[in-house]
């Protein structure tokens, strides 16, 4: 009887889990708002791409893939789904939103996120990207950021960058990057004059950005070899931004 009320406990402390219940839903409005009422949260209030590459559609519309001889785009088999970008020796592989469609504004919040590893860091000198639409990433980008592998695999640049102001200011932090393992590069945009970076959840380094670059921006992954065939696999991509 004592191992049946121990285990009665046990099932209960396991069911009940310690949470705040809100019988009335949560939503993200003012009470004077016509939707104060909503159910759920309102995605009007921002603007969001993601994708979690559990499939892998190449298109105009969807990710445009450019780079050498000898590139290969695979959806792989892994927890979650991931795109493998292969690149031949010395050369590079690339995908990008075909167009351009979210813009660094004053008053308004961005968020970008990806998440990647490389196979072998010290020969892979790729690059994640908010960019005008590049054909050719590898070679610089004029508008937008880009965090890319620095040092051999040791560090991390992050780069921004405006035509309207030629604008160009680099941050290098230090950061040694373990072969195939991912790491979640993270970028905010407070809407006034910052752009912060971390990676993992831990603040890295931030831009002042004293002129706005006025090109809509498009999300990119880069996988650079210096020597070998090399990969980067990216596990998903977001931007989010309020409208």
């Amino acid at each position: 009887m004592l191992a049946s009320f121990f285990l009665g406990v046990f099932q209960m402390s396991h069911i009940d889990n310690v949470v705040t219940r809100f019988p009335n839903k949560v939503n993200n409005h003012g009470d004077a708002d016509l939707f104060q009422g909503l159910p759920v949260m309102d995605q009007r209030l921002a603007h969001e791409f993601f994708d979690d590459f559990d499939a892998y559609i190449a298109s105009s519309d969807s990710w445009v893939e450019n780079g050498g001889v000898g590139l290969v785009f695979v959806a792989d088999s892994a927890d979650g789904g991931v795109l493998r970008m292969t690149a031949a020796d010395g050369d590079t592989a690339q995908i990008q939103r075909g167009f351009g469609n979210f813009t660094l504004e004053l008053g308004k919040r961005l968020w970008y996120s990806a998440r990647v590893a490389f196979q072998d860091p010290t020969n892979n000198s790729g690059s994640v990207t908010l960019s005008e639409v590049n054909t050719s990433i590898a070679s610089g980008i004029t508008d937008g950021f880009q965090i890319q592998v620095a040092n051999a695999g040791t560090a991390l640049a992050y780069t921004y960058e405006s035509t309207s102001g030629t604008v160009l200011i680099t941050n290098t932090v230090n950061i040694t990057l373990t072969a195939d393992v991912f790491i979640d590069i993270e970028v905010f945009w407070d809407g006034v004059d910052q752009l912060v970076f971390s990676v993992d959840g831990v603040f890295q380094s931030s831009i002042t950005v004293t002129t706005l670059t006025a090109v809509v921006l498009a999300p990119a992954v880069v996988s650079t070899s210096a020597s070998g065939t090399e990969y980067v696999d990216v596990d998903y991509a977001m931007v989010v931004k309020e409208r």
